[in-house]
């Protein structure tokens, strides 16, 4: 573990106390609290300087809490309880205004083949993404295409929601 890096992975956390908060909030950059029990990310308001959240495995909704973050360029939020696309965006955008790298495979909201969704339905999941959260370079760990990009707006528009 770098210094600038805070592993947490692996507890059954549902928030990170004071005391972790106040030694590491002012120097981490990259958190990883994967296979944990958070259901919202208040816990991380001390955090001034993260560029990278790592929640995979946990039970986010799309109603989690948190304040503005805008250092914050990568947040994955894959395998937790995402259902409701339009509101977990609106939450995107509200909180990580400058996140270029999303990856939220095997939620609800996220159709794949890994979780039942039709190629039709991972398509437009992709395009709403796309089209709402503007400065997306990554989305599931695939780049953004042009084409990609002008298909999405074409169909939603484009706007931060």
């Amino acid at each position: 573990m770098s210094k600038h890096h805070l592993d947490l992975s692996g507890g059954a956390r549902a928030e990170l106390d004071g005391g972790t908060v106040a030694k590491f909030g002012r120097v981490t950059r990259i958190l990883d609290i994967s296979n944990n029990n958070f259901t919202d990310l208040v816990s991380l308001r001390g955090f001034k300087q993260l560029t990278t959240i790592v929640v995979d495995d946990n039970k986010i909704t799309e109603k989690f809490l948190l304040d503005p973050m805008p250092t914050v360029t990568s947040f994955s939020v894959n395998r937790n309880r995402i259902a409701k696309l339009p509101t977990f965006v609106t939450h995107i955008n509200k909180y990580f205004p400058n996140l270029n790298m999303l990856s939220m495979m095997d939620n609800p909201a996220a159709p794949s083949f890994f979780n039942g969704g039709s190629k039709s339905d991972h398509r437009d999941y992709r395009h709403y993404v796309i089209a709402h959260v503007i400065n997306l370079v990554f989305l599931d760990a695939v780049t953004v295409s042009q084409s990609e990009r002008e298909e999405a707006t074409a169909k939603y528009g484009s706007k931060n929601i």
